[in-house]
């Protein structure tokens, strides 16, 4: 998610082109060759060790956590699980297409394309929410 994209979200809720969007997605680092890197190097993204995939940078953007926490999860309470993990991330986000190196799956994951097939098997033609697991806490 590039930055106009991420602004979007964190302020209308909503992507650039409209389609509804609550939660930023965005690739961070707290490493220090992040500050090295620049648009149309292609760093790869490695968990755990493994190679997962390869980031063609785009764009580079640093964003206020402050803001982010306040509009997203409606709290800055440093106490606050999701605040305490953003906290955690570098201040600044990575964007650009993805080239897989190999897929991360967890157990019984759908992908976002096998989610949609399973709407379609079974009959769905109007879905409001489709939540994972752990929503974001929100404080009112």
């Amino acid at each position: 998610m590039g930055k106009d994209d991420f602004e979007f979200v964190v302020y209308e809720e909503s992507l650039n082109n409209g389609l509804p969007w609550t939660i930023p997605v965005i690739l961070t680092s707290d490493s220090k060759s992040v500050e090295d890197l620049k648009e149309g190097d292609a760093p790869v993204l490695i968990y755990n060790g493994k190679p997962l995939a390869i980031l063609h940078l785009d764009e580079k953007f640093s964003f206020d956590k402050n803001e982010y926490a306040k509009n997203v999860f409606k709290t800055t309470d440093l106490t606050h699980p999701d605040v305490i993990k953003l906290n955690a991330t570098g201040d600044i986000a990575l964007a650009g297409k993805i080239s897989l190196i190999e897929r991360f799956t967890s157990p019984g994951e759908l992908m976002p394309q096998e989610t949609r097939n399973e709407f379609e098997k079974r009959g769905w033609e109007t879905i409001t929410a489709f939540q994972t697991r752990n929503p974001p806490h929100c404080c009112t």
